[in-house]
């Protein structure tokens, strides 16, 4: 079964070694690596230390195995982060995530979040009910969204 609960500074290192494998899966499947190089130079367990620190970061865990993670910048009433495990996509660990940042964003009094989505999360991030804030075309690579919270 999985839980979420908050994330703790002590969780940086795991966080970050999901954060790596799920991107670099996508940015395999849906950009070929291109990119991939560079996104990498700007994260480390560090970064994802401060972002913990800073921000409400969140995990998924089954059996103490973390399968998952979202972090929400309230100050700027944005969604940073939704992964999940690669090996765990498509089991509702992202939508599970989601909603309970959607929670805490209406605690603390967000009526709209934004997000930025790439490749296939475009997708996902639509069937929650997110919308594009411009036409993104027929193929979209990337994506500004957003979402009415009520």
């Amino acid at each position: 079964m999985i839980s979420i609960r908050d994330a703790t500074v002590a969780d940086a290192e795991r966080v970050h070694a999901l954060h790596v494998a799920s991107s670099t899966a996508v940015y395999q499947r849906s950009f070929g690596g291109k990119g991939l190089e560079q996104w990498l130079a700007t994260r480390s367990p560090e970064v994802c230390a401060a972002e913990i620190a800073k921000w409400a970061v969140i995990v998924a865990e089954e059996d103490k195995l973390m399968v998952g993670f979202a972090a929400l910048d309230a100050a700027k009433a944005n969604v940073d982060a939704v992964y999940v495990a690669p090996e765990r996509w498509r089991q509702g660990i992202g939508r599970a995530l989601l909603i309970r940042l959607e929670e805490i964003a209406r605690a603390a009094g967000l009526s709209r979040i934004t997000l930025q989505a790439a490749g296939p999360a475009i997708k996902f991030y639509q069937s929650q009910g997110y919308t594009a804030v411009k036409d993104p075309g027929p193929n979209p690579s990337w994506a500004e969204m957003d979402k009415r919270l009520a």
